[in-house]
């Protein structure tokens, strides 16, 4: 038959693709459905429920609710239950929001049919809807025209469960230092809990100093960098968990966080003399003009004492030479590497000049 076998095969495609998608039905879990309020199968709609694990949340597995149209020349529609018995098996929660999407919907052979895209249900629905009104379907029959393939095909239809509950809010601002240097930052919170949910994404808004957005991405993890914040001005940030399958589902937005100061890496913005980009390598608060890397000298006898305000987690190292305009500075005999706050120089030049690096 023509009409038939030329669009079997994206049928079966379909088929083909949805069992590699999901585990739910490559596992041999399943419980066979009926017409809601009946005892008794529809004898033109095979009807069945694949889940992953038993007892499982929803959001936390796979759950797909198959049905085919046994009847090849007439469309056939029905309500099927799901009793709470079964309801426990699949996970889902009464107060949890759910939809499906086909993912056997038929494949064309002019690309995806928009039925394997998109959400089959108009409005989400609470499992405890699922549970009392049941699942409603609508099975074509096999087209008998080629025109009628590409709106009503033949298909079976895996309704695969998805979990688009919006997720629990994060907790406080997120985190970010005072200052860049470089425009780039990062931003850091707390994950979010939702144990019979899906992982969320989370949805980071970066905010200039008039409260303008200019910039909105999201990300699945628990910290995130933003780079090109333009120098001179000053951002803040806000964080929302959002559902990973219905992004418009999104909780709570966070606190907003602390401004970020995006300063020029070559100006000066404490006055101390010391760069943005020096004091940053140095440790130092390129806001505070108290906070600066300074050296000190002293004699003890023989030797000279060079002293520096340490601060921990750099690594310095001393250079002398012995005219303060020219030559090249040199590193004194074991100089280097250190991360105390003072280096005895034994025997010193009569003349000489001192200065303390910190190493990048």
């Amino acid at each position: 038959n023509d009409l038939g076998v030329q669009f079997l095969y994206p049928v079966y495609s379909g088929v083909g693709l949805a069992r590699e998608l999901s585990p739910a039905l490559r596992s041999s879990n399943r419980w066979f459905l009926n017409p809601r309020n009946s005892n008794d199968p529809d004898e033109n709609i095979f009807a069945v429920a694949k889940y992953e694990r038993a007892d499982e949340s929803a959001g936390r597995q796979d759950v797909v609710l198959g049905f085919i149209n046994l009847s090849r020349n007439a469309e056939h529609s029905n309500t099927f239950g799901i009793p709470d018995s079964l309801g426990n098996l699949l996970g889902l929660r009464d107060d949890r929001s759910y939809n499906v999407k086909n993912i056997a919907a038929y494949i064309g052979r002019l690309g995806e049919h928009p039925d394997r895209l998109g959400w089959l249900w108009p409005e989400d629905r609470t499992g405890s809807d699922i549970l009392t009104n049941g699942v409603t379907v609508f099975l074509n029959a096999v087209p008998s025209t080629e025109e009628a393939w590409a709106t009503i095909p033949y298909e079976a239809q895996y309704l695969r469960v998805y979990d688009v509950t919006a997720p629990p809010p994060v907790a406080g601002p997120p985190e970010v230092a005072p200052f860049t240097v470089d425009g780039s930052v990062s931003v850091s919170w707390s994950a979010v809990e939702d144990p019979d949910g899906p992982e969320p994404l989370y949805l980071v808004k970066v905010y200039d100093s008039d409260g303008a957005e200019v910039e909105a991405f999201t990300t699945p993890g628990t910290e995130a960098a933003v780079e090109d914040l333009a120098f001179g001005g000053a951002y803040t940030f806000t964080v929302t968990a959002v559902n990973p399958h219905q992004p418009q589902n999104a909780s709570t937005v966070s606190t907003t966080s602390a401004p970020v100061r995006s300063l020029d890496p070559q100006a000066d913005d404490d006055g101390d003399g010391m760069s943005n980009r020096a004091e940053v390598v140095a440790g130092t608060d390129p806001l505070d003009p108290g906070s600066v890397l300074r050296a000190g000298l002293a004699r003890d006898a023989d030797d000279v004492i060079v002293t520096w305000n340490n601060v921990p987690g750099r690594t310095y190292r001393v250079e002398t030479r012995s005219d303060l305009v020219a030559g090249a500075w040199l590193t004194v005999p074991d100089g280097a590497g250190l991360t105390g706050d003072e280096f005895r120089v034994e025997n010193p030049a009569p003349t000489g000049f001192y200065r303390v690096v910190v190493e990048e």
